[in-house]
């Protein structure tokens, strides 16, 4: 593995709000908890893991100038928007809102467990970044993604990356972007992308990085000029690994 540093956020040192029905784990500052060391990291400006009760959510918000990408590990996302979109999202699909100039949406859980996930609570990653150009008309996308195919290892499910705009992978208007998401078997070993910063979310599971102390869930770490690096499976895992080009 090249030399590089590699910087490790333990579950514990996220930033936590809390509201009816609503628990939010934040890797970076966020609304009112502010560090001026961890604001960003690329072009990634949020990265939250949000935890809803049974008919719980976000009540009409606005959002300009973000990219915003959703991942449910359980439960049901239900999503509406200004433009007219709306979807309920659920394990193994992944969506895309770009805010543009300005959209207006909310999030809510499903008020009664979702049966397609057997789960009561709805747990959800979301994820922020700058998009090349702030302005512009939003726009929404939503892919699911083929369970094998996740189960086979990293696979890119979020690109902004002019090659990569083809379903299952939603196309982000941040160039130079990519998210990989990938189902561990205990185990099992991939590599992580080759680009200048990588970030890597253990959802699930807990993962062995190099000689790093093993990552658990909700932890998290950032390599910053390191290529040749991977992780293995020490349980059954779920990871989500952002490589991006610079720093946006």
């Amino acid at each position: 593995m090249a030399a590089g540093s590699v910087s490790v956020l333990e579950a514990s040192k996220r930033f936590v709000s809390a509201a009816d029905g609503v628990l939010t784990r934040h890797c970076f500052s966020f609304g009112e908890h502010y560090d001026p060391a961890n604001t960003s990291y690329g072009p990634l400006v949020a990265f939250n893991d949000t935890v809803l009760q049974p008919g719980a959510g976000f009540a009409t918000h606005r959002h300009a100038g973000v990219e915003i990408v959703t991942w449910v590990i359980e439960g049901m996302l239900h999503h509406e928007d200004s433009t007219g979109h709306h979807g309920d999202i659920l394990p193994g699909v992944v969506q895309r809102l770009s805010a543009g100039s300005g959209v207006v949406h909310t999030e809510t859980s499903a008020p009664e467990p979702a049966a397609a996930s057997g789960s009561s609570d709805t747990r959800f990653l979301q994820m922020w970044l700058k998009p090349d150009e702030p302005g512009g008309a939003p726009g929404y996308a939503q892919a699911a993604v083929d369970p094998a195919t996740l189960e086979s290892g990293l696979v890119v499910v979020a690109s902004g990356r002019p090659h990569e705009r083809r379903a299952p992978v939603v196309h982000i208007g941040c160039s130079g972007a990519a998210l990989h998401i990938g189902r561990l078997r205990r185990g099992q070993s991939v590599e992580l992308p080759w680009a200048a910063l990588v970030f890597v979310y253990v959802a699930l599971g807990a993962v062995a990085m190099g000689s790093e102390r093993p990552l658990g869930a909700g932890d998290s770490a950032r390599l910053t000029g390191i290529s040749g690096a991977g992780i293995r499976a020490l349980e059954p895992a779920e990871v989500l690994v952002w490589e991006m080009d610079s720093a946006g």
